[in-house]
């Protein structure tokens, strides 16, 4: 089946992915509305209509936490005031 491929960064400090592009990887099935192959008008009830999971694939590594995970981390941190 057809996928997309999600290029983008990898935070290694938290494990979060963050895209920057996706492409269509294109499984060449007749049978697969996604594909280039698939007859054009084709009705055919059988016909693959679903994707395969998305594919990431880092292009960038960071060591440090992603950003939302890097300011939750400063807020817990931060002292609460007293009332």
């Amino acid at each position: 089946m057809c996928h997309n491929v999600v290029e983008g960064r990898l935070y290694e400090g938290c494990g979060h992915f963050q895209a920057m592009n996706t492409e269509r990887a294109d499984c060449r099935n007749k049978a697969c509305v996604f594909s280039g192959s698939h007859t054009p008008g084709c009705r055919n009830p059988a016909c693959n209509k679903f994707m395969t999971i998305p594919e990431n694939k880092p292009i960038r590594q960071s060591p440090r936490e992603c950003p939302d995970c890097a300011q939750r981390t400063r807020m817990a941190s931060m002292p609460v005031p007293y009332r």
